[in-house]
């Protein structure tokens, strides 16, 4: 919705950075499992989760983690896991 904002306005377009995707990805995650409990929530972004990356590279080991995890704390202990990778280079 902000950039939708931001083009009325005629400002520039900057892209959401990749940490900032992870933020958004864990947000929606969290949101899922509140509305759909754990287990169906976590099910639901196993399979919308991998399209917040589809631009990325580097990131096929993080789908293969996101796409298996069974809980709550298997999807963050991966997106963990993608911001050390990130942030260390």
């Amino acid at each position: 919705m902000k950039s939708i904002l931001r083009c009325k306005k005629k400002e520039p377009y900057t892209p959401p950075t990749f940490l900032d995707q992870i933020n958004i990805m864990i947000s929606q995650m969290d949101g899922m499992v509140e509305q759909h409990g754990e287990q169906l929530g976590v099910l639901k972004m196993r399979k919308i989760g991998s399209f917040y990356f589809k631009n990325w590279l580097h990131v096929n080991e993080f789908r293969k983690k996101i796409v298996r995890a069974n809980t709550r704390e298997d999807f963050l202990v991966a997106t963990d896991e993608l911001k050390s990778q990130q942030l260390n280079g």
